[in-house]
């Protein structure tokens, strides 16, 4: 099973985002599974961006103390590069 200590900090604040919205364990489990794949803190934003809904990407906004129109733009960005 993976370790939350592999993630990158972008990856582990989605972990952390996925437990204050009370999900399931082992969605949360299957995910963090996921992150430890990731090579990077943009891919896990990039990541983040694009899928998380509106409610867990305002919890995830707010840990990472910017805005959800600024995650938006950052989609928005990385889309184009």
């Amino acid at each position: 099973m993976p370790n939350e200590a592999n993630l990158n900090f972008v990856a582990y604040t989605i972990v952390c985002t996925f437990k204050d919205a009370g999900l399931d364990t082992a969605y949360i489990q299957e995910k963090t599974h996921q992150f430890v794949q990731h090579n990077s803190k943009e891919e896990s934003l990039k990541w983040a961006c694009n899928y998380l809904d509106a409610k867990n990407l305002k919890i995830f906004a707010t840990k990472l103390g910017v805005t959800t129109e600024m995650l938006h733009i950052t989609a928005k960005v990385m889309s184009k590069i």
